[in-house]
């Protein structure tokens, strides 16, 4: 379970090759036992309850409570032990008395005697928690040193086998020469490494959290962006441990959902309030120096993470991904699956999925600059005969279609043979008028006019401005708006003569 096995492949139908070192068997209350080994000895005053499992040569004292617990191969359970929710990795001893709460355990850790482990800690390998220490909800405790100066992220969290299978695929004369060094680190610091340990650098304890006979660090993550003042660095610290509460067992999903909401929230007034387009050029679409992070987070992103969302993902980037792939003999009902599941898992937004599908469908319109706007628009039409269910799927707002507007004054102003065709007079306002095709596009003309309104706010001397300012395209949003009054007209008469009679 712990090696991310998914189904079918559980533990009672075990990969290739797998059933030959390991066997699990299912014990009541769905609780798996590794049975060809080495005998688990559980003592009979113990419940253990599922889902869970033990693996290999463990032992379980009296009175134990396990519940939806895993337990790898070589643990010591003492007597009176709490484990709930946990997972734990091999040659874990947790001793007397102790509490282990929806938490994981590394390599070789050690929980000494009526020590609590509150939910959703992380406890790296070789740490040890002292006696009777009550760690608070989400800490993580390492002995890599200060992750400051590491290069990788994980900083002792990541697989914990990463360290074996890289000394397997040197070679014998390194392998040789790591001993020796092995072998000097522990002669120096053998009487400060954790059981099974060996080999890791020293590193200063903090005592206070782990107890004066406790071993480990609390790991803090690093913000990944230089801070030159104090205020800075408290708000970067934050918004790091709210990330790492997130990304926790045991963490609340009812307050995530709440604060997903709380921070769309923001990021829809702050993308309303953004006028200097001297500095944040294209950052209401996403485009920071040329980068591609549509669908108005990078502002955001500058200030705290995205909530669910794994660092680094260019979401609009991604999903655009996902539409390039889609081959028009597919329904597009498949695709729609497709990017409603990466929108979900990366909390990304159906703007930024309209924008995506638009810039995709701009892509292949193979663009050159010998097409006329009269062949821009064919070439649109017939794309968006399979495309326009999509898009109008996708929009439940005027916020994704003015991102379907966005992706084309993107395209515009990318530069480039494609940009160069569509910013020329008349393209860009033949494009804008196919995809409202009268009413029956996949833009409205409430957002047509939204988004004109937000450009009549906008720098006068900014690209998208001066595009948006073309002569043609000010004809056919005139023309809009005059249809627009007309209606208006007509409906205001037609109900003073419904009044009358």
């Amino acid at each position: 379970l712990l090696r991310r096995w998914c189904y079918p492949v559980v533990p009672d139908n075990l990969p290739s090759g797998y059933e030959k070192t390991y066997r699990y068997g299912l014990q009541r209350h769905y609780h798996y036992r590794e049975m060809k080994m080495g005998k688990t000895k559980i003592a009979r005053s113990s419940t253990l309850q599922g889902p869970g499992m033990v693996g290999s040569q463990c032992h379980v004292g009296d009175n134990c409570e396990i519940k939806g617990t895993v337990i790898g191969n070589n643990c010591n359970i003492g007597s009176g032990v709490v484990l709930r929710d946990c997972h734990l990795w091999e040659n874990i001893a947790v001793e007397e008395g102790a509490t282990v709460l929806e938490s994981i355990l590394g390599n070789d850790c050690v929980v000494k005697a009526g020590a609590t482990v509150s939910r959703g800690c992380i406890i790296g390998p070789g740490c040890v928690v002292g006696s009777g220490v009550v760690l608070p909800e989400f800490t993580r405790i390492t002995l890599s040193a200060d992750n400051q100066n590491d290069d990788d992220d994980d900083s002792g969290f990541g697989d914990f086998d990463s360290s074996s299978s890289e000394e397997e695929s040197s070679s014998d004369e390194e392998s040789d020469e790591d001993s020796e060094e092995e072998k000097s680190t522990d002669e120096k610091s053998s009487n400060a490494s954790p059981p099974g340990g060996e080999g890791r650098a020293a590193v200063g304890s903090d005592h206070d959290v782990v107890g004066p006979d406790g071993l480990g660090r609390v790991w803090i993550p690093s913000s990944g962006d230089d801070s030159d003042s104090d205020e800075d660095e408290d708000d970067e610290k934050e918004n790091a441990f709210d990330s790492i509460e997130v990304e926790s067992i045991g963490y609340d999903a009812t307050q995530l959902y709440k604060r997903r909401m709380e921070i769309q929230k923001e990021e829809d007034d702050l993308l309303s309030d953004i006028e200097d387009q001297h500095d944040m050029d294209f950052d209401a679409y996403g485009q920071d120096d040329g980068g591609v992070d549509f669908g108005g987070t990078s502002s955001m992103n500058a200030q705290a993470p995205i909530i669910g969302r794994q660092k680094g993902v260019d979401v609009v980037k991604e999903l655009k991904a996902i539409c390039d792939e889609h081959e028009t003999s597919s329904p597009v009902e498949n695709l729609a699956i497709e990017l409603n599941s990466f929108k979900f898992s990366q909390n990304a937004t159906y703007s930024d999925c309209t924008m995506a599908a638009t810039l995709t469908i701009l892509g292949k319109m193979e663009i050159t600059s010998s097409m006329s706007a009269g062949k821009l628009v064919s070439s649109l039409k017939g794309l968006l005969s399979h495309w326009a269910p999509l898009l109008q799927r996708m929009s439940i707002g005027l916020d994704e279609e003015k991102s379907i507007i966005g992706a084309l004054e993107k395209a515009a102003l990318d530069g480039g043979e494609k940009g160069d065709t569509l910013s020329k007079e008349p393209a860009f306002r033949y494009m804008l008028q196919t995809l409202y095709d009268d009413g029956d596009g996949v833009v409205s003309e409430e957002a047509i006019m939204s988004w004109a309104a937000d450009r009549n706010n906008e720098d006068a001397e900014s690209p998208r401005v001066k595009l948006f300012k073309q002569e043609k395209t000010q004809e056919f949003l005139e023309w809009l708006q005059e249809e627009s009054d007309d209606d208006s007209d007509e409906d205001s008469s037609s109900s003073d003569s419904d009044d009358e009679d």
